[in-house]
């Protein structure tokens, strides 16, 4: 009677051991792919993308991600953090610097070396004025305008 036992639990343990094996699924599998661009805002994650402009903060949401490297916008590498990558979702801000070779694409490249291009485009900003030095001037000084986007000569698309 004990040997009956003792083998009824040996098949038990066999077939809840083989449960748990079936069970697991590999993650990891499948090529990367971007599936759409959003806005971090929760209030707002409704809202898709094709563009934003310098300096915003994006997720990227797609699927197979996870070993994203180098997120690239234009010609202008990005800062990646690598706490804001999962298997899902890439956050990321758009750099500030004004690109020289615009192709409107957002590449991802990966930690083996393949990459995926998305189209997306930068809309580079309008000028923003935080301050002037002084509002007061005579005739003939100069003024220094403090703030951001103040770009010098024309933006060329070459794409």
């Amino acid at each position: 009677m004990k040997s009956i036992y003792k083998y009824s639990l040996l098949l038990l343990i066999a077939l809840a051991t083989g449960a748990l094996w079936s069970s697991c699924t590999k993650e990891n599998g499948g090529n990367p792919s971007i599936n759409y661009v959003r806005v971090t805002n929760p209030s707002s994650a409704d809202s898709l993308l094709s563009g934003a402009g310098l300096g915003q903060m994006l997720a990227i949401m797609g699927n197979n991600l996870g070993s994203t490297s180098q997120v690239w916008f234009n010609d202008q590498k990005a800062q990646l953090i690598s706490t804001y990558v999962t298997n899902g979702t890439v956050l990321v801000r758009v750099p500030s610097t004004l690109p020289l070779n615009i192709t409107n694409k957002l590449k991802l490249v990966f930690a083996n070396g393949s990459d995926l291009d998305y189209d997306f485009a930068v809309d580079v900003n309008k000028p923003t004025i935080s301050y002037v030095n002084c509002e007061y001037l005579n005739d003939g000084d100069s003024l220094l305008i403090y703030g951001n986007y103040f770009f010098w000569g024309p933006i060329i698309n070459q794409s």
